[in-house]
């Protein structure tokens, strides 16, 4: 009435073959992985090196156009200086005139 319980375990040889066929596969699938990783890095790449001439352009350009509205708005500071000289030369010319028309005035009515 024994019953040897060790009969009904599986072979050790084939469950380690199997282990060995999954570890196999496994490495097959991460060469795989690799191989579309690295040509998806290959592909990209063009696009990044792109990319990165045109953000040194635009850095570039930015670095143009600041210089360039620098210079503007020191020929602005320059103008307004002028204006507001006339501005002030405009005001003594017209009080000039006030006065004047003011001592015509009086000479008239008196």
């Amino acid at each position: 009435m024994s019953e040897n319980s060790t009969d009904k375990l599986p072979d050790p040889q084939e469950n380690t073959n199997r282990i060995v066929m999954a570890i196999e596969s496994l490495g097959r699938r991460l060469d795989n992985l690799e191989v579309i990783v690295d040509q998806r890095l290959r592909a990209t790449q063009p696009i990044w090196e792109a990319m990165q001439n045109d953000l040194a352009e635009v850095k570039k350009d930015l670095a143009a156009l600041r210089a360039d509205t620098e210079k503007a708005f020191r020929t602005i500071d320059r103008r307004m200086e002028k204006q507001i000289g006339e501005f002030e030369r405009l005001h003594a010319y017209q009080r000039d005139l006030e006065d004047r028309v003011d001592r015509i005035e009086k000479l008239s009515s008196t």
